[in-house]
């Protein structure tokens, strides 16, 4: 069970509701610029990271109560919820809030029959399962933007690319040791690597300096959080050692 202190960070977990609010404050902004930057859009794409961040540790809330092989489960509940309601909130017309806001009360009901029809009785169900698909809702709402009339055709790969981004640092990180600064680290590592997919999609194409630009933005993006994480990771781990094949002898 979570105790909202990390065994080796140095310090107590930072609020899902902190993460969430810095997300949907950041994720909006890149939302609403994304018209007025046409092929400079690639300025806004670290603004939708703490999206992932906020995302990523809705997984982990979750999931360290103890679901195991559930941690998947969730990243993907989350994500449908979130996907689905923008993808439907943009059929009909509708305003990028409203979207979102829809994303945040559909999580909240998926989490309250959860822990009303299916019992899984975790604390924070409701509370994160509504951080959780709205946070995906807006990585989804400001990747729909990049692909105006593409979205039918590449919504199964932000579906798909956006979970595994989401649910992975948790299930890549959880064991003896595990916590949330380093798992966060992760995650922000994975929302690079995400952002530069749609930008390599969005290069193939529209080849222009915009999708170039995403994966510029991404590609030093993931220098940075790749060097934190692994510091980190050195920093808590007691060695490292080759566990692969040994060369083969001639």
């Amino acid at each position: 069970m979570s105790t909202g202190t990390s065994a080796t960070s140095g310090g107590a977990d930072i609020p899902s509701l902190k993460l969430f609010l810095i997300s949907i404050i950041t994720g909006l902004a890149a939302i609403y610029l994304q018209g007025y930057t046409a092929a400079y859009v690639f300025i806004l794409i670290p603004l939708i990271w703490p999206a992932f961040v906020s995302s990523a540790n809705g997984v982990r809330s979750l999931a360290s109560y103890g679901l195991g092989t559930g941690t998947s489960s969730i990243g993907y509940w989350g994500t449908a919820v979130g996907a689905t309601t923008v993808y439907a909130g943009m059929q009909m017309g509708l305003s990028p809030i409203v979207e979102i806001s829809a994303a945040l009360a559909g999580g909240a009901i998926t989490g309250i029959c959860a822990q009303k029809i299916i019992k899984m009785r975790i604390p924070v169900m409701v509370r994160e399962s509504a951080i959780l698909a709205a946070s995906t809702a807006v990585i989804i709402r400001f990747l729909a933007g990049l692909f105006p009339e593409q979205v039918s055709l590449l919504f199964p790969l932000m579906y798909i690319a956006v979970t595994l981004a989401v649910l992975h640092p948790y299930n890549g990180s959880m064991g003896a040791g595990e916590n949330q600064r380093r798992t966060l680290w992760l995650s922000r590592v994975e929302a690079s690597m995400t952002t530069a997919v749609f930008g390599l999609v969005l290069l193939f194409i529209f080849p222009s300096m915009t999708g170039a630009g995403i994966i510029l933005v991404s590609a030093l993006g993931f220098a940075i959080f790749i060097r934190g994480w692994y510091r980190m990771v050195k920093k808590e781990i007691y060695g490292m050692s080759w566990t692969g094949f040994p060369a083969a002898e001639h």
